[in-house]
């Protein structure tokens, strides 16, 4: 029997894989073990009546061209209400990438946040929402990779701007903490969240306006 009620999706790269079921992570226990899955037993646990279903296609090592390039099969052909889109960190990561097999997937910022704006179009035109949820980076140093991250980011809200779209900055929430006592609690290699880490994107999520208007 088909599963009904208001979709979520998430997707992304490794940050929100973290072992969910292929092809699709649909229900509580195929989302994997990362951030989709605490927002998941959150809602469950505070809102038992709720009418939403959980969905995870996101694939660890995605950068922007390789979402974009499975979007239409791993995302629009399940008709989601609404996505959380996190992606674009690897593209940053890969600018700093002196192997040159990898090189290849070095792109401009400009082309990651154009590839970014794609996915958004065909998300409207599909009558789908998406919500941009910035990309993360665990360091508060401000060159390299966190300046990469950090131009990808502005490009991505003018995006939002541009259509409309909701942009959830998790970013300032994981920045606020380091300030607090640095990043150790919540990433070992400033990229993939720790328990802590993972707990905090989930409720900085989950206490949005855009997450809480559709409960």
């Amino acid at each position: 029997m088909e599963q009904i009620g208001k979709k979520i999706m998430f997707t992304g790269d490794s940050v929100t894989d973290c072992g969910r079921l292929r092809p699709l992570g649909d229900s509580i226990t195929e989302i994997g073990e990362g951030y989709p899955k605490r927002v998941a037993l959150s809602v469950w646990a505070d809102h038992p009546g709720h009418d939403l279903r959980f969905q995870n296609t996101a694939t660890s090592g995605d950068s922007t061209k390789k979402l974009l390039a499975r979007f239409d099969t791993d995302v629009i052909a399940y008709h989601p209400d609404v996505l959380f889109l996190m992606i674009g960190i690897n593209d940053c990561i890969h600018l700093y990438d002196e192997n040159i097999v990898k090189r290849e997937y070095q792109v401009p910022t400009e082309k990651s946040a154009e590839n970014v704006e794609e996915m958004n179009k065909k998300c409207l035109s599909a009558g789908i929402s998406p919500v941009i949820v910035s990309p993360l980076f665990f360091d508060l140093h401000k060159d390299g990779i966190r300046a990469a991250r950090d131009a990808l980011a502005a490009r991505f809200l003018v995006i939002c701007e541009t259509y409309g779209i909701p942009y959830l900055d998790v970013q300032a929430a994981v920045d606020r903490y380091m300030r607090k006592i640095g990043s150790f609690m919540l990433s070992a290699d400033r990229i993939h969240p720790k328990d802590v880490g993972t707990e905090l994107i989930a409720h900085t999520i989950l206490k949005s306006d855009v997450f809480r208007s559709r409960l």
